[in-house]
């Protein structure tokens, strides 16, 4: 490592030279945004509006959100990176606003600025997005993995920022006008509401006022003062060198960020010099204790920079990151009613059709899968048989008739007058049927309830999916877990979703209200197929939730079935050890106590659904 020459005297142009933006910046912005060859639409709008003003007006917390987040999406895709990248704004293990090359995690809580209007806090939003899409276009995420210390990092981070932000403003000037906006809010926060309480307070480390410098010198020297510069002249005059030309590609920043690191180290030992303490300490035990103080500093001052310099990129990993916000980091309306505002923006969870009604997919259970699929393996041909017979196809060739086309095998018949030596063929057919599963997965299905209805909807699966005409739709549904009077539906399997070991997710929840759900699924599978549906109802036959139970509940989904039959569906429920009596809802039904029985049980609703469901017809 290379000392810090202390001999430069530090005249009054030595000063001004460090005193001068580095990088030669609009003096305003801090962005050298290209202005050849552009448009320059930003020009109409009235001084101080905010770029975003034209896009919406001013609807609810909610609203603006989901408003937002489309945009943000729509603002990656026009960035156009080179693969799919997905857009997060809800919790997760990491936390920051983020990207590792396959997931943008952006920063909400902007949004409950009471102090921004709509616009403002729009402007903001897009431009934290607008900041991870330059790192998804120009940062090489293969050079992070050269990075071993955080608190290089972090100094990668800051240098990094500025190189992808600078090329955005050349190629990109009009995404550049977003970036502004959220610098001025997030490096105005971080001086107003950081350094200056800690320097009035006299708790600003070595670490925080050369980090700081360093900082607004790379990222916005709008609080600059002239006497960091003195303090820090020869220290400064050495990281310029290391970072003027400015890197050019991300391995350039890494070796900078080094350096940088190196100078940093050595203002400590020189700190750790002049303290009393250290005139009997060894020049190696001298440099481990600087070295200690300085991450021990770092750490302390690590949420502060996480607001201006975000979390640390990291290196993209195969399943498109776990990661996501800290709560600190998020929107009180994202945060509300367990995050399904956020679930519903990134498309994890859909909207029914009112707002209390939601559809998740649910992900692959292998383990829980198979060990439903090894206690009803043996009742699969039965069933599948059931449906193979029901789903059949063939020519039908009537002969002898007196009229059709003629039977070349009674030529010399026909020579003689005989009248029936015509044939006719034709084509039986059966309509094609649809099969609908809706499961109970409420707090009463739980134990040996629970594990009927995932062995049976497991069954049903694997029986119908070796019969290439029948679709098949397989759900769940729970109530009031994520927001109160809300119906959860789950989603196992449809159309355009159908993992193979999903239905091992199935498991006891909290609440039930069966008609809603019953008339959501049905719902939402009439707009997947035209086919008459054999609907059936995994449950213990208990309505139960906030607001919803007793007669009224069952009464509720008497109707709720009387509409779904109205949509072409042919509805049985499939009781387990049930409670109540299931013909105060259901028109039909089958009884299920003992799985001994499942496939025979079972056999026959099918049949008998069948029958009614579909017709058979020649042509």
């Amino acid at each position: 490592m290379a000392k810090i020459d202390k001999s430069i005297e530090l005249t009054d142009s030595v000063i001004d030279d460090l005193l001068d933006d580095w990088f030669e910046r609009d003096g305003e912005t801090f962005l050298k945004i290209r202005k050849r060859g552009r448009i320059g639409w930003e020009k109409t709008l009235e001084e101080g509006d905010a770029y975003s003003a034209y896009l919406l007006e001013a609807p609810t917390q909610e609203d603006l959100i989901k408003r937002a987040y489309v945009l943000a999406k729509e603002m990656i895709v026009v960035m156009d990176p080179p693969y799919k990248v997905r857009v997060k704004i809800t919790t997760g293990i990491d936390g920051g606003s983020y990207t590792e090359g396959k997931t943008v995690c952006v920063n909400t809580a902007m949004f409950d600025d009471t102090e921004l209007s709509v616009g403002e806090k729009l402007d903001i939003f897009l431009g934290v997005t607008v900041h991870e899409g330059c790192h998804l276009l120009y940062t090489d995420f293969t050079e992070l993995a050269k990075i071993t210390t955080g608190v290089v990092h972090r100094i990668f981070n800051i240098l990094e920022d500025e190189r992808v932000e600078e090329l955005c403003a050349e190629n990109k000037p009009g995404l550049a006008n977003f970036l502004e906006k959220s610098k001025y809010y997030y490096f105005d926060h971080y001086y107003l509401d950081y350094v200056v309480p800690r320097e009035r307070d006299g708790k600003l480390t070595p670490f925080d006022r050369i980090m700081g410098c360093f900082l607004r010198i790379i990222r916005y020297p709008k609080y600059l003062k002239e006497e960091e510069f003195i303090e820090f002249a020869h220290y400064l005059i050495e990281i310029k060198k290391a970072v003027v030309p400015y890197p050019v590609t991300t391995s350039d920043t890494v070796r900078a960020a080094y350096r940088v690191f190196d100078i940093i180290k050595e203002f400590y030992e020189d700190t750790e010099k002049g303290k009393e303490s250290a005139k009997s300490v060894s020049e190696g035990g001298l440099a481990e204790r600087a070295m200690r103080e300085l991450l021990k500093d770092a750490k302390e001052a690590e949420s502060a920079l996480d607001k201006v310099a975000g979390k640390p990129i990291s290196v993209a990993v195969s399943d498109g990151g776990e990661g996501g916000l800290k709560i600190t980091d998020l929107a009180g309306a994202v945060i509300k009613d367990e995050g399904i505002l956020g679930e519903v923006c990134e498309g994890t969870v859909e909207l029914g059709s009112s707002e209390d009604t939601f559809f998740s997919k649910m992900p692959d259970n292998k383990s829980a899968y198979m060990d439903s699929l090894n206690r009803v393996r043996q009742y699969i041909p039965a069933i599948s048989k059931i449906m193979k017979g029901h789903c059949r196809e063939y020519k039908l060739v009537h002969r002898s008739m007196r009229s059709g086309v003629l039977d070349t095998n009674k030529l010399a018949e026909a020579f003689q007058g005989v009248p029936t030596v015509y044939l006719r063929e034709g084509e039986v057919k059966t309509d094609k049927v649809a099969v609908c599963v809706l499961i109970d997965e409420s707090g009463s299905m739980s134990g040996s309830r629970i594990y009927a209805a995932r062995d049976t909807a497991v069954l049903i699966n694997e029986a119908m999916g070796q019969v290439p005409n029948v679709e098949l739709f397989i759900y769940g549904h729970s109530g009031d877990m994520k927001r109160t009077y809300a119906t959860e539906m789950y989603v196992y399997r449809e159309k355009e979703y159908a993992p193979k070991f999903a239905l091992g997710s199935v498991i006891a929840r909290s609440q039930n209200r069966d008609g809603v759900a019953i008339l959501e699924v049905a719902k939402r599978v009439r707009k997947q197929t035209k086919n008459p549906v054999l609907f059936f109802i995994l449950s213990d036959g208990i309505p139960c939730a906030g607001s919803y139970g007793g007669e009224s509940a069952m009464k509720h989904v008497k109707d709720c079935v009387t509409k779904v039959e109205h949509l072409g569906f042919y509805v049985v429920q499939v009781c387990i050890n049930h409670s109540y009596d299931p013909g105060k809802m259901f028109k039909n039904y089958v009884i299920m106590e003992n799985m001994s029985t499942l496939a025979v049980d079972l056999s026959k609703a099918i049949k008998k659904a069948t029958m009614n469901a579909a017709k058979v017809s020649i042509v």
